[in-house]
């Protein structure tokens, strides 16, 4: 029996060796599992700090694009606003058309009904009244394409203003003159016939030519103030000069005033024997430099009539009377109709 147990076989060394084996395989398995656990983290995290900047990035843009967004509607508001202030221009341009359409309209239905033998020349009136409304249309839609040169045109304007000013202030000073020295004429010739003479014929070319005439009249100014009607009234001056008669008309006046018709019809029957013997021709001036040329010439005829009222209620016959509308060679022609004999 003593065999028998010294032959059996001793199983711990083996389990023991098993185990510690196992425990090792357990412990790398481990270490491994650590290392990769680590590694993951480090990528996890640096993934995160990327994705993070990413999201910053995505934001700032983000709130960048939201911005432009702004402003874009911001300009497309101002653009809007920009448009309907053009339009509302547009609109008022129109509407002071259409006003000073109804008043040459209502002018000139005025003078067809007083003045009968003018009617050829009124419809032709019409024509061009069709013609000037085209034109502002025109104008109208190139004002609309020209909006970013109004600044500069607006201060040439004004300059212009400034240099007219200051010419009407020499004007006036030059009338002042022409005024003192017509009455010292009149005065040195009061003892001459009181007869209208004039040693040169009227030139048929746009240049006055006179030498001299004489007319038993002082020569005299009046200063008509602004009254209501229609449009406002403007200042008329009518002087008795030189070119037998002269009526100045100032700013935009077509009719004259009641003072200055009692001035014309008291010139007019001071001298109706001396303007009888001859025909009489009237002259209306206006301005070729002016913007609106046909505008010049309408207001330039209207005048022309007013002055011919005058001259037919003083018993003038309408035969000798001869109309003529020029272009004023000076700056103190404009807006003035002069009566010369022939």
């Amino acid at each position: 029996m003593a065999r028998r147990v010294e032959q059996e076989e001793s199983y711990w060394p083996g389990f023991v060796d098993a185990l510690s084996t196992i425990v090792m395989v357990v412990t790398f398995l481990l270490i491994i599992l650590g290392v990769a656990i680590f590694a993951i983290s480090t990528q996890v995290t640096h993934l995160l700090n990327e994705g993070t900047a990413q999201t910053a990035k995505a934001q700032a843009n983000l709130a960048q694009q939201q911005q432009v967004v702004a402003e874009l509607a911001s300009q497309q508001q101002q653009v809007r606003t920009d448009l309907q202030n053009e339009t509302a221009a547009r609109v008022a341009a129109e509407a002071a058309t259409a006003a000073t359409t109804a008043q040459l309209e209502a002018v000139v239905s005025s003078k067809t009904q007083s003045q009968q033998a003018a009617q050829d020349q009124s419809a032709r009136l019409a024509d061009q009244l069709d013609k000037a409304e085209t034109q502002t249309t025109r104008i109208v839609e190139k004002l609309q394409q020209t909006a970013g040169a109004l600044a500069a045109e607006r201060a040439k304007v004004e300059a212009t203003e400034t240099a007219l000013e200051s010419t009407r202030q020499q004007l006036d000073k030059k009338s002042e003159q022409v005024a003192r020295l017509s009455r010292s004429v009149a005065t040195l010739k009061e003892a001459a016939a009181p007869k209208v003479t004039q040693d040169t014929a009227v030139d048929a070319e746009n240049v006055v030519r006179i030498t001299s005439t004489v007319v038993a009249v002082d020569p005299t100014e009046i200063l008509v103030p602004a009254v209501q009607q229609g449009e406002k009234a403007r200042r008329v001056d009518v002087t008795s000069a030189q070119e037998v008669l002269t009526v100045r008309f100032q700013d935009s006046a077509i009719d004259l005033t009641a003072e200055a018709t009692a001035l014309a019809k008291t010139f007019v029957d001071a001298n109706g024997d001396a303007l009888r013997q001859r025909p009489i021709s009237l002259w209306s001036f206006y301005d070729g430099a002016s913007l609106s040329v046909t505008q010049a010439k309408r207001s330039a005829y209207f005048r022309l009539l007013a002055v011919r009222t005058i001259l037919l209620a003083g018993g003038i016959d309408p035969a000798s009377i001869e109309l003529s509308v020029r272009t004023a060679e000076a700056q103190t022609e404009v807006d003035t109709v002069k009566a010369f004999l022939k």
